[in-house]
């Protein structure tokens, strides 16, 4: 890491982790051969806090505030931003995937619970 690129990786950290002490590794930017990973806690990052939430609500069938909260947080389509990436487009593909089911599994369990009354009106921008 030598010039201004060092520098900036360097303040890049210091914005990543503001709380980490100087001279202790970085646990979010690293240095991984000759480039850098950005290594994020999975509840830093929205699409596996949704896959979480999908997750917890198959397992736990009465789990049905997380994945209520999940599916509201949702905006959009999946990485949008990112354009021209084969990876991206099937990252999106199976996001969207998993958003059918959890919208789909969500109906039921409110069904089950009697809290249908107001599934109409959410539903109709899935169908």
């Amino acid at each position: 890491m030598g010039g201004s690129g060092g520098h900036a990786i360097a303040a890049l950290r210091r914005a990543l982790e503001p709380d980490r002490p100087p001279r202790t590794p970085p646990r979010v930017l690293l240095t991984e051969g000759p480039g850098y990973a950005l290594r994020l806690p999975r509840e830093d990052v929205d699409a596996h806090r949704f896959q979480d939430a999908l997750a917890g609500a198959r397992r736990t069938p009465g789990e049905v505030t997380g994945l209520g909260e999940a599916l509201a947080s949702w905006r959009g389509p999946a990485y949008a931003d990112v354009t021209g990436s084969a990876w991206a487009e099937r990252e999106r593909a199976r996001l969207e995937e998993l958003r059918a089911e959890a919208v789909e599994l969500h109906a039921r369990l409110l069904l089950d619970r009697g809290e249908g009354a107001g599934l109409v009106a959410g539903l109709r921008d899935h169908v």
